[in-house]
């Protein structure tokens, strides 16, 4: 029975990552990186059919179908994670406007909503 590309992946992965403490880490580590980059990425929106979608919602549906296309059962458990982290990183986003909008009015305040070159607030 051939291997499927979800199997074949899965057997590379694993002969790298024996070891007790990589193993820890990642279980940590990959998680907090995607919620980071989810995060970064609710700043960003483009926009569909009429309707503004932020580009972290984006990202992880299109992560979701790869798992997906891994084969179906990772694909559904992967979708349950990605789908909380996605919710989590959203709730962020009003915050971490905010913050980048102070930070620019700040440090570069023409470029600042009602700045010279921006629009007025």
């Amino acid at each position: 029975m051939a291997a499927t590309p979800f199997e074949r992946q899965l057997a590379m992965y694993a002969t790298y990552h024996r070891d007790r403490r990589t193993r820890l880490t990642h279980v940590f580590g990959i998680p907090a990186i995607i919620v980071a980059l989810l995060t970064a990425l609710t700043l960003a929106r483009i926009e569909a059919a009429g309707t503004a979608l932020s580009l972290a919602v984006v990202v992880a549906v299109a992560a979701w179908a790869l798992w997906i296309a891994f084969g179906r059962a990772i694909g559904l458990t992967m979708g349950l994670f990605l789908a909380a982290e996605a919710l989590f990183a959203l709730g962020f986003e009003r915050e971490l406007r905010a913050r980048v909008d102070g930070v620019i009015a700040e440090s570069y305040p023409v470029y600042a909503p009602g700045g010279a070159a921006g629009p007025a607030a």
